[in-house]
């Protein structure tokens, strides 16, 4: 779902939730966690390539690195 208010996604509400949950499967394939993810930096990163350079076609109609460049580059590491 999607707070109108802020444009972000939100959490679905436990009267919505019930409401449609007839119609989906109890199974959830990821186990939610409150665990917070920590960041990484240059310090605590197993790996850092800072030669890195997004070229103008891995860039979105935002300006923003797509998400496939971001796995392309993980998988150049391995190489």
């Amino acid at each position: 779902m999607m707070n109108k208010r802020t444009r972000r996604l939100s959490k679905i509400p436990d009267d919505v939730r019930a409401e449609i949950s007839p119609w989906f499967i109890e199974n959830q394939a990821i186990e939610e966690s409150s665990e917070e993810i920590e960041k990484v930096d240059s310090n605590n990163a197993s790996y850092v390539n800072s030669d890195l350079k997004a070229k103008k076609s891995d860039l979105d109609m935002n300006d923003h690195v797509n998400f496939v460049t971001y796995v392309k580059w993980m998988l150049e590491k391995n190489k």
